[in-house]
């Protein structure tokens, strides 16, 4: 939709295999509010859910949640004009919700929750995220990158589970 609100909106049951990108939420003016994403499964290759303004500052959103979200990384990049991610989060948004997030065997140190720097956001609860890494060649790259504002941020039940060859530093 282009213009004009899109609210109320409920999907449960999202599949998604070897997408390049899997959710986008985009508004730059028109108002995006009470929006509930649940059940998403899946491979992906460079983007997982991305939510903000196209290409500028802005965005209008209310509030939105996603829950029991196991999206997976696979090789190889579709696009390279950014670096790769889970949730991109950018614009003005009230409140963000991400219940239940799985990530699994990551092939890369792509941030799972990633603030961008144009963001202003009011609330933003992350409530159960767990990531199963394998690998012994860990980077340095943080699960969550916060580079733009956010008025309350609220990690819950956070579960990593690496191994103990290396303390992760992010």
């Amino acid at each position: 939709a282009s213009y004009g609100p899109i609210t109320d909106v409920d999907i449960d049951g999202v599949q998604a295999e070897d997408c390049a990108q899997v959710i986008r939420l985009l508004s730059r003016v028109s108002r995006i509010d009470r929006v509930s994403i649940r059940n998403v499964k899946g491979t992906y290759r460079d983007f997982g859910v991305w939510i903000g303004p196209w290409w500028r500052e802005g965005g209008d959103i209310g509030r939105l949640e996603f829950e029991n979200m196991d999206l997976r990384p696979v090789a190889p990049r579709a696009f390279n004009y950014i670096p790769t991610f889970l949730f991109w989060i950018a614009g003005k948004a009230e409140e963000i919700t991400l219940k239940n997030i799985i990530s699994h065997v990551p092939i890369d140190d792509r941030p799972l929750v990633w603030i961008q720097p144009d963001a202003k956001v009011d609330l933003l609860r992350v409530q159960g995220l767990t990531v199963f890494d394998p690998r012994t060649a860990i980077g340095d790259g943080p699960l969550i990158r916060a580079d733009g504002r956010v008025g309350l941020l609220q990690v819950r039940d956070v579960i990593v589970q690496r191994p103990s060859i290396r303390t992760p530093a992010g």
